[in-house]
């Protein structure tokens, strides 16, 4: 056995700075614009470290004064300092390239949302092609929000079984990305890193951190469709699987019914059907509540494999009432004996996936500064900043 080399003293007090260093970035990234004391009561760090550690990052340009507070019932001595994440330490992008549309979200390192697009796409449109558009598209962001410094990352949600290399093993909206490296697609055309997502996969990581399973641990985000496909949250984390199929219950040759793949070949001719059932036709209500039952019969096989803490519905029929109560009653009734795990509609609606691409690269962004996992970072060690603790 190989036993690791030990750290010396001045390693671990470098350690200890660096590790300071970032507690006080995430305390402003979280809190806004914040005084060393508060500061120091969010993180418990003395108050002369926090001082040494703003300065810091000040000189790599993350923070920047914001003004002074006078506290209430101050009468003399000088204003405390507040401090903020800068506007200009940079920002990242994250998009969902899908089927109909491409939706664009723009977010700074104080995890504020600058901007939000949405482009309608023609599904007949080579990938080709939309990714040339794309390409202009945020050239066009760029400019516009030039004035928050540099673009970090791309985080970008795409339809498909993609495997963690950005392999594209299956891509029946893409077909042309099967068996190809998307990952390698996009840095063709890129000049910033691009962190890539299955499409619901980052809806599930939206869900699980700001949406209807903000409070759950393992988290099955299902797209409600005849076919159904799952975003996978696994203690708190994405679940791809090996081969990147975890959820993929549209790659079953029993989920396939021919007569349902020809009623309804993609969403909006759903849609148009379940408008005709809310409207009293009473043929277009018994195909809605049989597209139910395919739904919830496949949600409540992902229900008893994953056994999840909540199953959240997610897409254009699931924000729908009527198809939800139906889904969860199919689920319920698929299951014996009935389960009492929560189906909650999602919260964050069309944006989600953008918006959990948008997470994943604004914490790619974060380990460009301060390292994979929480690691500190070494560039104030190789810029030779001062030694201080």
């Amino acid at each position: 056995m190989v036993l690791a080399e030990p750290m010396s003293n001045e390693d671990r007090l470098e350690l200890v700075r660096l590790q300071n260093l970032e507690s006080c970035f995430i305390s402003l990234r979280d809190s806004g614009p914040s005084t060393v004391a508060d500061i120091a009561a969010e993180t418990g760090l003395s108050r002369p470290t926090i001082k040494d550690r703003l300065q810091d990052l000040i000189a790599l340009g993350l923070v920047t004064e914001v003004g002074r507070v006078v506290r209430r019932g101050q009468s003399s001595g000088r204003p405390a300092s507040r401090f903020a994440v800068s506007p200009r330490a940079g920002y990242v992008i994250g998009l969902e390239l899908g089927k109909h549309h491409e939706r664009i979200v723009v977010a700074d390192m104080a995890n504020v949302v600058r901007a939000r697009y949405v482009f309608t796409a023609d599904d007949r449109t080579s990938v080709t092609d939309r990714m040339r558009s794309l390409v202009t598209r945020v050239a066009d962001i760029r400019s516009t929000h030039a004035d928050l410094g540099p673009l970090l990352r791309i985080g970008a949600a795409v339809p498909g079984a993609l495997a963690p290399d950005g392999l594209m093993t299956r891509s029946p909206i893409f077909k042309e990305w099967t068996g190809q490296n998307v990952a390698d697609a996009f840095a063709r055309v890129f000049d910033v890193p691009v962190v890539l997502q299955n499409d619901l996969n980052a809806a599930a990581l939206a869900e699980h951190r700001h949406g209807a399973a903000a409070d759950a641990s393992d988290v099955v985000l299902a797209l409600v469709w005849h076919q159904v496909s799952a975003g996978l949250i696994i203690d708190g984390a994405v679940r791809v699987g090996r081969h990147a199929r975890a959820g993929e219950m549209s790659q079953l040759v029993a989920s396939a019914d021919d007569r349902m793949l020809q009623r309804w070949p993609s969403m909006p001719d759903f849609l148009e059907t379940l408008t005709a059932a809310e409207a009293g036709d009473q043929r277009s209500r018994e195909l809605v509540e049989e597209f139910a039952l395919a739904a919830g019969a496949q949600i409540a096989t992902l229900l008893i494999a994953v056994d999840p803490d909540v199953v959240v519905l997610y897409g254009p029929a699931s924000a729908n009432d009527y198809v939800a109560e139906l889904v969860a009653n199919a689920v319920h009734a698929a299951v014996s004996p009935p389960e009492d795990t929560p189906l909650l509609q999602a919260q964050l609606g069309a944006d989600a996936a953008a918006t959990g691409v948008l997470i994943a690269a604004l914490e790619s962004a974060h380990t460009q500064f301060f390292g994979e996992a929480g690691t500190p970072i070494q560039q104030l060690i190789e810029a030779g900043a001062p030694a201080t603790r």
